[in-house]
């Protein structure tokens, strides 16, 4: 893939539970309240029997303003109001080690012609490269779909030679039909245990229609963590038809669905040049992965040692009656 062997990290805050962030909207009912409270309070303080004394003392403030404080209990629910939204950094670390699996769709219609020498083959040759620059630590797997779906190369087992070897042995298949749910699903299962960035790259041209759904599979890899890239190649729209006069038809919508529900991507490519270039885009994404850092712990720790500092100072420096 070319990576260098050094790390990146990119942050981003994400809120797994982001209705209770809503509650940040009572907070400048808070400031209402508090001077509410204040008017209330100078009333009474008017009514004192050493009036004139309270104010010599306060330092002609019966009454304080507290500002720290409100600033001080502001931030203190406003911090209760994101640790109880989940708040979420997302460290993005790039590394060059991890495990993946190649997802090839095997189905008649990848023999057409309209990639050189034809759709499969292009495919094949294409993912043989991005494999050969992949770094040596990485583990790859092979799987091939039609109607149903196989392992060649197990990812967790296998280094880059023996999926070179499986790749070289894939031919079309003469059944129809195109599993890509349950490709996805059988190449997560063999990536479950590696504790690497995970990442199956799909490659297809036609629409699911038989095996588990591809919503439903997207679903499964995002639990464990595994991104799933797809590569489009042909076969879009009212489809395309092969040398055999089978018929194919991609559907970009439910591969981008794919993509966002796992973190991957989706693309599509009309001819080798394309294809081409979807791989070299895709060596610079798949190393990429998520790594989260859980913040309400530390967030509930920081309010709580602002209430004792509220207290504190409620107590001391700025008490009303002194």
């Amino acid at each position: 893939m070319g990576h260098a062997e050094e790390e990146k990290e990119v942050m981003e805050l994400i809120f797994r539970q982001p209705e209770f962030l809503w509650f940040l909207v009572l907070l400048p009912a808070l400031v209402v309240v508090h001077f509410y409270s204040l008017k209330n309070v100078e009333r009474k303080a008017v009514m004192f029997s050493n009036y004139k004394a309270l104010r010599r003392i306060t330092g002609g403030e019966p009454v304080p303003k507290n500002y720290l404080l409100l600033a001080g209990r502001l931030v203190t629910l406003a911090i209760f109001v994101l640790s109880a939204s989940g708040a979420t950094l997302m460290l993005d670390q790039t590394s060059a080690k991890y495990d993946m699996v190649i997802a090839i769709d095997t189905s008649p219609s990848m023999s057409a012609t309209d990639f050189s020498p034809s759709r499969l083959n292009a495919s094949l040759e294409q993912a043989s490269a991005f494999v050969s620059q992949l770094p040596n630590s990485t583990h790859v797997g092979v799987v091939v779909f039609s109607s149903s779906a196989m392992m060649l190369s197990d990812p967790l087992k296998s280094g880059k030679q023996e999926a070179l070897d499986a790749l070289s042995h894939v031919t079309a298949s003469t059944i129809g039909g195109t599993a890509m749910g349950d490709a996805i699903v059988a190449s997560t299962n063999a990536l479950i245990g590696s504790d690497r960035t995970k990442a199956i790259v799909v490659l297809t041209d036609g629409n699911t229609n038989t095996g588990i759904s591809v919503d439903e599979a997207g679903r499964y890899a995002a639990e464990d963590g595994v991104k799933v890239y797809a590569i489009g190649v042909g076969g879009q729209g009212a489809g395309s038809q092969t040398a055999g006069g089978i018929l194919s038809s991609l559907d970009m919508g439910t591969l981008q669905s794919l993509a966002d529900t796992t973190g991957g991507s989706a693309v599509i490519a009309f001819n080798n040049g394309e294809l081409g270039a979807a791989f070299s885009e895709l060596s610079t994404q798949t190393a990429s992965i998520k790594q989260p850092l859980e913040l309400s712990v530390w967030l509930m720790i920081v309010a709580f040692a602002f209430v004792f500092l509220d207290w504190a100072l409620s107590g001391t420096k700025y008490r009303i009656i002194p």
